[in-house]
């Protein structure tokens, strides 16, 4: 219940910081994006998504069909995201996939920490199925974000990695059974900018 409140907290305090309206910087040129980042002690990362954020998607992806079974198998979907920055505490974004499962829809908060120079990233497909929290940062335009949940009751690592392209950005979702010394992948996507 906790994790529930502290993320209703912080999409409630982000939603009031910035509007939605707000026009998005470009920032391909400035230091701080995550095609310069050095993920050194004086990185400032709050400028790492800029990627993405602030423009429209569309998404071709591909989810393995079972889990730390050997599958070779993969449904293939098409989808639509939309992202926006909250200030400098980081963004928000809303990804759906209308003809592979209508009623879904994600949520992903993504919070930037200056102090410790990291990303915290709560993911959301309903109320009940917060995640834990991955964290994470970027270099030299890769961005790896690492954290624990379960899946069938049984403890697992989750990975996610962001490629930083300013045209075709590519996501990659990992689980790991056994500590993270091996890894699955059971989501890919690319993203193409809607014109």
């Amino acid at each position: 219940m906790n994790k529930l409140l502290h993320l209703v907290a912080a999409l409630a305090l982000a939603t009031c910081v910035s509007s939605p309206s707000a026009a998005q910087p470009d920032s391909r040129a400035t230091a701080g994006n995550c095609l310069t980042a050095n993920s050194g002690p004086e990185h400032d990362g709050t400028r790492d998504y800029d990627f993405i954020s602030g423009r429209s998607w569309t998404i071709k992806g591909r989810k393995r069909v079972g889990r730390f079974v050997g599958s070779t198998k993969w449904e293939e979907m098409e989808g639509f995201e939309n992202s926006r920055r909250v200030g400098d505490m980081g963004m928000i974004e809303e990804i759906v996939f209308p003809k592979w499962r209508p009623n879904y829809k994600l949520v992903i908060l993504r919070l930037y920490d200056p102090l410790t120079r990291r990303w915290s990233i709560y993911d959301a497909h309903d109320p009940k199925s917060i995640s834990p929290p991955l964290h994470g940062r970027f270099h030299q335009g890769l961005g790896v974000f690492v954290g624990d949940d379960e899946i069938d009751n049984k403890p697992v690592k989750v990975r996610y990695t962001w490629t930083c392209d300013w045209v075709h950005p590519r996501f990659q979702q990992e689980f790991s059974n056994d500590g993270g010394k091996t890894w699955e992948i059971d989501w890919l996507m690319e993203f193409t900018e809607v014109k």
